[in-house]
């Protein structure tokens, strides 16, 4: 079996985010979530992206350590780290080192530039339009476009209701989960959008996670067509 890892960098977007793309392909299909699992990284402070790979070893560790893993003899662990390039230039970090640090460690790295909320964007608006706005903005325009979008499927979904409405999205735990849960759930159809997109990582600002996109919708469906 194919055992997937995603480690994230953030804590409470980027999980909710895997979480409900997950749930959404699947359509809450529990026998098959144990493909992927994502783990955030407690990077504990300053240390930031230097312990990274290290952390993520630790995860991955965990796994295939306890008694009741997913992970059994044989199967194939594939591993991926999500971070944020906003805070590694004034840390000292090259994005070039920490891809090949992460290379030789066996994990593939996917990189949000300047963050996680640019990927959001991307639901909603080309990359063209996204790098235009201004990183502190991000989250006032995710939730423009989001009650655009609400509006939109009143009047054109069939049975739409405003009890399926996204709600505003915010880093908080509860907020994130829910506000993923809803987006995807209800619009299934920003997945395929989103899995279409074609970064330059020579932009100043772009986002990878079209591959995990792409991965993850590869893996579950593979697992329903069998």
């Amino acid at each position: 079996m194919l055992f997937v890892l995603i480690c994230t960098e953030g804590e409470v977007s980027e999980p909710a985010y895997i979480n409900a793309l997950k749930a959404a392909i699947i359509a809450q299909a529990p026998q098959n979530a144990g493909q992927v699992e994502v783990e955030a990284l407690d990077l504990q402070g300053n240390q930031g992206h230097t312990a990274l790979i290290s952390r993520a070893n630790e995860k991955v560790a965990d796994y295939t350590d306890i008694e009741d893993s997913y992970i059994g003899e044989g199967d194939t662990v594939e591993k991926w780290i999500i971070c944020d390039y906003d805070k590694m230039h004034e840390r000292g970090v090259s994005i070039e080192d920490l891809r090949q640090d992460a290379r030789d460690a066996g994990f593939e790295l996917i990189i949000n530039r300047p963050n996680f909320e640019l990927f959001i964007l991307l639901h909603f608006m080309s990359i063209d339009e996204a790098v235009g706005i201004r990183p502190s903005q991000y989250e006032t325009i995710i939730n423009q476009k989001t009650d655009e979008l609400n509006s939109r499927n009143l009047v054109e979904k069939v049975g739409f209701t405003s009890a399926m409405n996204a709600p505003t999205y915010s880093k908080n735990r509860y907020h994130a989960r829910t506000y993923f849960g809803q987006l995807m759930s209800r619009n299934p159809e920003l997945i395929d959008l989103v899995a279409s997109i074609e970064c330059d990582t020579a932009w100043n600002a772009y986002s990878e996670m079209p591959k995990i996109v792409v991965r993850i919708k590869e893996i579950f469906e593979s697992v329903e067509s069998e």
